[in-house]
């Protein structure tokens, strides 16, 4: 590309003359020197570049390429007519680094004048994209695998938490299905939280490829996938659907961990997935996490590739045309950032745009994606056919025999090794035998060859037999247990997995009524304590009141819970509690739970002064702890106020998650309570969560290995030795009596009791120190401003002769405010909103002709939306006048506002799951926002008359569905829908629908026309639960219903229930959208015309603000608009709810599809 710069002087002895023809030029008397500066204030070569010129009324750049240069003649004729001198710089090869502002300085005798002009060298295509999808897709499913024993391709998808790895698995799945597809749950970009929590397979429908989402990574050690679990994932030795554990990742010993992955197991390609708009801002231990994986993988020589996510959120260009993705420096400046800090060859990373706020697919979108993933597939394909070669190639040169011309035939089992249980100090025997006995043997435990102890283990060979003996099996010879038998025609192995019994390590009398009556009748030693009082303390939600409750339960001989209790992240204690037991001499005193934070939970100084007695019944705790100035602190304690056993309570199954922070809190109040004398006990619940053993028999709690690892963590963690804690159960979902678990209660309840009686030295009061406090009196001097008074002119104060008008302008035009002054003596100033206006090069151009003032806005994007004001100055005062620009979106979701084609569509829905009879779709939100709304507005739809029978609430009143009722879709037939709606989430906690009953109507176990209590969920055992719920029983779809109006307005407690229920149907699989309600409310815009609402700014924002509230994509989100005052039928009303439900019925149908196809379903 080339380009010449010219400027054209004129030679009168006037004002210089101004007139510009493809450039800029400023009129100086001829014969004048002149030089040209580059933007870095240097002389400047010839060389050759496209640029723009600036127009003379103004800095708005002239587009000029390629440049047409005029004839000879025309500048000849110009020169004789005007007198004019012909200065030019010329420019060849263009590069980006002759991008700058290039000025020319005249002068001479008489003065100097200067031009301006800006070039930009812009890009040539560096990268080529085929922008027809149908091609790429025809290949993509034609496509053959070149190992035939690899089923399909596996991709593993990694990086950072809302990168995109979930969106950009929708997106391929979605340019596949033909429609949206959203079962792969994505994060919102600043939820921080991935919704990814299980390690899901996705596949793509007719193609052999396979796609792997994991967790997100985090810059936390405790957070986030574990790069452990992703190498292991490489590897193959992660099976679908493994739960994540941040901070204990899968090892060798867990069940479920794949032993000898196949390359069919294995991943075949890397894809790390960035975000363009994050890159910058990447922690650095997020980036090391991402590179010591991908370190791994270059080990494994598994391919690796980038995509680079979210393009247009970094790029305009790429924003309003994404076909010119590979024209922009910005994109190619963010992929060679990314190179940068991962590390990836420019020619692996793939910029691309996933499907975001969009409904409707696009192909240039497609195209991109497209083009990513073919390059990921013949990656993997070159891979996999590498791996299989390599395989063929290996020899075993141990195994070669000295006879080179004999032809021993392949090792196999006749009969192979088998499982074996049995009890600690027994004998283990595992025998196997194989077809030859000319075999060398190779043993291994766990995937490592295994280590002979004499006396020990003894192998031995008989013929054909091969056999271990484990003699006097000890717990650490649990595990499997591998034959590998090897010649030289090849080799066969078989596994055996070996169970260790303990032996009760732990006596219990499961005698209870023994226990109770122990308890009943005991007396305390001295006589000069009325009642021993226990201490409770621990974290939150580790069972504390949960115990008291337990304990009073036995007594009471039903069910107690006035001791409310938390559940695992909630605190219901806030008083310092005394709980008795009937007329029995214990009291337990209940307090806030522990927290890591020191401005949250209990104050450790609070529980030390409950040890020592100083602390009243009912005192509410706070963040600062209890002072001796406090009107009830107990100064004086006697014996009968202060502890006699501390009982430190922890949940079994948050050991090793418990915060550092916490546990040195508790060492600290155990230090304390030491000083004292205190005896202490740990008290460790849930014990069912973390052994399957003790979950079927409570009986074999003391015979469980996974008990016992806990009791020794908690032993090392807090300091407290084995046979001071006690592992048990709290009465949770039960709501009878058990007769075990009262036992393991009692026990421990006993062994606290007999500590506590023991207790004899009583500590002495402490004596109360007087603190003097000194209070410094700083003060502070400030001098008296002065006034400067200005001085007079004989100038009038400026009046608008015309003000500025208010302006409407769509998305990329060009807008110019003006307005004219009764004089020219001002100076001006521009504003924005009441801000001065920061002018941008090429975007504004503020021009002064006589008495008239002009701002031109080039380009106008949203952010230019505003108050303009200027305001004339001068010596005599000031005067100012505004407009409004307002800048209409284009429509950034397109919508078929026509019903019948939607209608139609739907009416010949066929369930891609025979075994389903009708897609079932739960309304859920607050009360009030439209739940019961929206199922009569689209059974108005279809009835083709406003319909009415499922009551709706007022906005105030509480909720009108108090039945769990099941509505389907008709019109003389019924149709494969079926709504249901529930009772609506209340203000108060103890008031709606209760979280659990909704987690049990997801899971298929409420049956229709249960009526809803806002005291007791729904349990087992009930006329209305359904014990064995089938996939037609469950919910296809969660749709979280939010009022567009009232969403800045709906509390933090109802996002957060909200959440906890996303959160289980995330786990379950579940489709989730928002139905945004009550659109015309909330948008003047969208009341007036409903057909603008993708066009409405407010509507954007309001769905912006909702996806970061409740962490549900944009594109998850519909608004729409129910059936209110109006009494007739109303097309584009329908319109917009038939397009949302379109939508979900497609993604209801994709998850039972895969239901069908996997082979368990996971809750």
């Amino acid at each position: 590309m080339h380009v010449l710069l010219h400027i054209i002087v004129a030679a009168m002895p006037v004002e210089p003359l101004l007139l510009w023809l493809q450039c800029l030029a400023h009129a100086v008397l001829p014969h004048a020197s002149h030089h040209m500066h580059h933007p870095q204030h240097q002389a400047v070569q010839h060389k050759q570049l496209p640029y723009r010129a600036v127009d003379g009324e103004g800095d708005t750049d002239l587009s000029i390429t390629p440049y047409k240069v005029l004839q000879i003649q025309t500048w000849d004729r110009l020169q004789q007519n005007l007198n004019l001198s012909l200065f030019w710089l010329t420019n060849k090869n263009a590069a980006k680094e002759d991008e700058g502002n290039y000025t020319l300085h005249l002068c001479n005798d008489s003065g100097s004048a200067s031009c301006l002009a800006r070039v930009i060298v812009e890009f040539s295509e560096w990268r080529t994209v085929k922008w027809k999808q149908d091609p790429m897709i025809t290949s993509l499913k034609n496509f053959k695998i070149s190992n035939d024993n690899i089923r399909e391709l596996r991709f593993l998808l990694h990086g950072p938490v809302g990168a995109g790895k979930s969106s950009t698995i929708n997106t391929i799945k979605t340019i596949f299905e033909g429609h949206q597809f959203i079962n792969c749950l994505a994060a919102s970009d600043l939820s921080g939280e991935s919704f990814t929590t299980q390690y899901q397979k996705y596949t793509t429908e007719a193609t052999p490829f396979a796609f792997y989402d994991l967790m997100g990574i985090e810059e936390g050690q405790l957070k986030g996938a574990h790069i452990d679990d992703i190498i292991s994932a490489l590897k193959g030795h992660i099976p679908d659907d493994y739960k994540f554990k941040p901070q204990a990742p899968m090892c060798e010993d867990n069940k479920n961990y794949v032993r000898r992955p196949t390359l069919n197991d294995q991943i075949h390609c890397l894809v790390s997935v960035i975000a363009a708009d994050k890159v910058t801002l990447m922690d650095n231990k997020v980036i090391q996490k991402m590179k010591i994986v991908r370190a791994e993988a270059s080990k494994l020589g598994i391919p690796q590739l980038l995509f680079m996510t979210r393009v247009d959120s970094v790029c305009k260009m790429t924003k309003e045309n994404v076909a010119k993705i590979y024209q922009s420096k910005k994109i190619k400046e963010k992929m060679e950032e990314c190179s940068t800090r991962l590390g990836v060859p420019m020619n692996c990373i793939f910029p691309l745009k996933n499907y975001h706020e969009e409904t409707m697919q696009n192909e240039k979108f497609n195209c991109l994606v497209l083009q990513a993933f073919t390059q990921a597939v013949h990656s993997a394909n070159d891979y996999v056919k590498k791996a299989s070669e390599g395989k063929e190639t290996q020899i075993l040169a141990s195994l070669l025999i000295e006879n080179m011309g004999s032809s021993p035939a392949k090792p196999e089992f006749v009969k192979v090794l088998a499982d074996k249980q049995a009890k600690e100090g027994e004998d283990v025997a595992l025998h196997c035998e194989a077809n030859v006995g000319e075999l060398t043997a190779k043993w291994e435990r766990n995937g490592h060859a295994l280590e002979c102890v004499k006396g020990k283990h003894s192998m031995e060979q008989s013929g054909t037999t091969f056999s271990l003996i484990i003699r006097n099996a000890e717990e650490q010879d649990e595990g499997h247990y591998t034959l590998n038998l090897l010649n030289a025609a090849g080799s066969a192995s078989c596994s055996a997995r070996v169970i260790v019994e303990l032996n009760e390590w732990r006596d219990v009398q499961w005698n209870q009524p023994a226990l109770i009556t122990a308890l009943q009748n005991f007396k305390i030693s001295n006589r000069n304590v009325t009642e021993l009082r226990f201490l409770l303390v621990g974290p939150i939600g580790a069972g504390k009141s949960s115990i008291i409750n337990t304990i009073k339960s036995i007594f009471a001989g039903h069910q107690f819970i006035n001791c409310l209790a938390a559940s695992d992240s909630m605190d219901f204690t806030v008083n310092y509690q005394n709980h008795t037991i009937g007329t029995l001499p214990f009291i337990f005193c209940d307090t806030m739970g522990i927290e890591r934070h020191e401005n949250s939970g209990v104050h450790t100084d609070d529980i030390i002064s409950a040890l020592k007695g100083h602390m009243p019944k009912d005192y509410k705790f706070s963040f600062a702890p209890m002072c001796a100035d406090h009107k009830n602190y107990i100064r004086n304690p006697s014996v009968n106020d202060q502890i006699h056993c501390l009982v430190n309570v922890i949940g079994a199954d948050i050991i090793t998650l418990l915060d550092n922070d916490v546990i040195r809190k508790m060492k600290t109040i155990r230090a304390e309570a030491g000083k004292l004398g205190i005896p202490q006990l740990v008290f460790m619940t849930k014990v069912d969560k973390v052994c399957i053993l003790t979950r079927k028999d409570l009986a074999k709690i003391y015979q469980s290995k996974r008990i016992k690892e806990k009791m020794k963590e908690c032993s090392s963690r807090l300091g407290v030795p084995m046979n001071c804690i006690f592992p048990l159960k709290n009465y949770h979902e039960e709501t009878k009596l058990n007769n075990k678990l009262n036992c393991l209660m009692l026990e421990a309840f006993m062994q606290a009791v007999y500590s506590a009686n023991d207790y004899g030295s009583i500590p002495k009061s402490s004596v109360i120190l007087n603190l003097l406090k000194l209070l410094n009196l700083l003060h502070f001097h400030t001098k008296p401003s002065s006034k400067c008074s200005t001085m007079g002119s004989s100038q009038s104060t400026p009046e608008f002769v015309t003000v500025l008008a208010d302006k409407r302008v769509e998305l990329g035009q060009n807008i110019i405010l003006r307005c004219e002054a009764d004089t020219e003596e001002f100076t001006a100033t521009w504003q924005k909103n009441k801000q001065s206006l920061e002018c941008v090069q090429d975007k504004h151009k503020i021009r002064q002709i006589g008495t008239k003032c002009i701002l031109e806005i080039v380009n106008v994007q949203e952010e230019d939306e505003g108050f303009y004001t200027l305001k004339l100055t001068n010596y005599t005062g000031s005067v100012s006048c505004s407009a409004k620009v307002t800048v209409e979106l284009n429509e950034w979701r397109t919508l078929q506002w026509k019903q019948g084609p939607m209608i139609s569509k739907l009416k010949s829905f066929k369930i891609s799951n025979y075994k389903v009879s009708e897609l079932r779709f739960l309304l859920y939100g607050p009360v009030g926002v439209g739940k019961s709304s929206i199922i009569n507005t689209i059974k108005s739809i279809f009835e083709g008359r406003q319909f009415i029978n499922c009551l709706a609430a007022a906005e105030s009143y509480k909720s009108h569905t108090i039945y769990y009722q099941k509505y389907s879709v008709a019109q003389g037939e019924l149709f494969p829908f079926a709504f249901n709606d529930i009772m609506g989430i209340e203000k108060e906690k103890c008031e709606g629908v209760l979280t659990d009953d909704i987690i049990s109507a997801l899971k298929g176990h409420v049956i229709e026309d249960y009526s809803f209590s806002s005291e007791y969920p729904l349990s087992e055992g009930n006329k209305h639960y359904r014990d064995d719920p089938t996939l037609n029983d469950k919910i296809h779809c969660l749709v979280n219903v939010i009022p567009a109006d009232k969403l800045a307005l709906i509390k933090d407690d109802f996002i957060e229930r909200m959440k906890v229920v996303r959160a289980i149907a995330s786990k379950m699989g579940i489709p989730q959208v928002v139905f945004l309600t009550r659109v015309d409310r909330a948008c003047p815009m969208t009341r007036d015309n409903l057909c603008d609402v993708y066009k409405s700014k407010k509507i954007r924002d309001i769905m912006r603000e909702c996806s970061n509230a409740l962490g549900v994509p944009t594109n998850c989100i519909f608004p729409v608009c129910n059936y209110n005052k109006e009494t007739g039928m109303n097309e584009d009303i329908n319109c917009l709810m038939l397009d949302a439900l379109t939508q979900i019925v497609h993604w209801a149908n994709d998850y039972v599809t895969n239901c069908a196809n996997a082979l368990t379903y996971v809750e």
